[in-house]
């Protein structure tokens, strides 16, 4: 009883102090990972302007050169029966096929930004988890079918997301809303915000929305920033591809079968959210034991 009060306490504290619902343990891991663990020295490069970026904001806009693979990956998707499911969006199908132009996708145009992800978090980068959803409109605000109320996601902060429009994305495509890190405070107190269930949610907020051509790429500390998905107007619609990707304190991971995300393999996506479910400790103990295999990673792998 007095443990759980005491957690209570702490966790009303940190939201006063870090402005988040994140628990007090999350929000120490990431001051300690701040400063003992990020590779501050490229933040002053030239050709890490996007990671600078990513470390003052939170996000990030990145220029990829997608080839044919990613024209080919489209035609692929719309090949398939499209429909409103009851949660307003239709979640495509990964068949095989689609699921090996992901993988090229990820090896010949994204693993370079990737790369620069890796020296800068001193870890390795997983793509734990892929999908690709068209969201359609709503008439009821008030509900939330996908994600379309201001939140962080409750992991640590090595924990990114990747987002990727498929279709041209503008203002009356519903795009994603990204709020940065610095107006965090600010973002709270203006909307007197408690939960993403709790928070007054009829004044404009200034952000970054992910507007765009095909092929427009943002990646985003999704639980560092505020953000939601836009609705779109009627007769509007956006698709987006997500990849959640884990800053991971392992050598050997076989990222080929992640990504062979074939939906009907269950195997192999729960083994991805294996991976994603440990940056999700549940106590102190466990945040400080994953935060010493990331200082023993660190120590064992130099990255340039």
């Amino acid at each position: 009883m007095i443990k759980f009060f005491l957690n209570k306490f702490l966790n009303n504290l940190s939201f006063k102090l870090f402005d988040n619902r994140l628990p007090y343990f999350y929000n120490l891991f990431s001051i300690i990972f701040n400063f003992k663990i990020l590779n501050k020295r490229l933040l002053n490069q030239k050709n890490h302007i996007d990671i600078d970026s990513l470390n003052r904001d939170g996000f990030t806009k990145v220029e990829i050169k997608f080839d044919h693979k990613f024209k080919l990956l489209k035609e692929k998707l719309y090949e398939q029966k499209i429909f409103k499911n009851q949660n307003s969006q239709y979640r495509f199908i990964i068949n095989n096929e689609i699921s090996k132009l992901i993988l090229e996708i990820y090896n010949s145009n994204i693993k370079t930004t990737l790369n620069k992800l890796e020296s800068f978090y001193n870890s390795k980068i997983i793509p734990a988890q892929i999908y690709i959803a068209r969201n359609y409109n709503f008439e009821n605000l008030d509900k939330e079918y996908y994600s379309n109320k201001f939140h962080m996601d409750g992991y640590l902060c090595t924990y990114l997301k990747l987002f990727i429009n498929i279709s041209d994305v503008d203002e009356n495509n519903g795009p994603l809303h990204v709020i940065s890190k610095k107006r965090t405070s600010y973002v709270v107190k203006k909307l007197k915000y408690i939960n993403r269930n709790d928070y007054k949610s009829d004044i404009d907020i200034e952000c970054h929305k992910h507007i765009g051509k095909s092929g427009s790429t943002l990646i985003c500390n999704t639980t560092q920033c505020y953000h939601r998905a836009g609705v779109p107007e009627k007769s509007f619609t956006r698709d987006m591809m997500t990849i959640t990707l884990l800053a991971f304190p392992r050598e050997n991971i076989d990222i080929e079968n992640i990504l062979d995300i074939n939906e009907t393999d269950k195997t192999k996506t729960e083994n991805s959210n294996e991976l994603i479910q440990k940056l999700k400790p549940k106590n102190l103990r466990d945040t400080v034991k994953i935060y010493k295999q990331y200082k023993f990673f660190k120590q064992k792998n130099i990255f340039d």
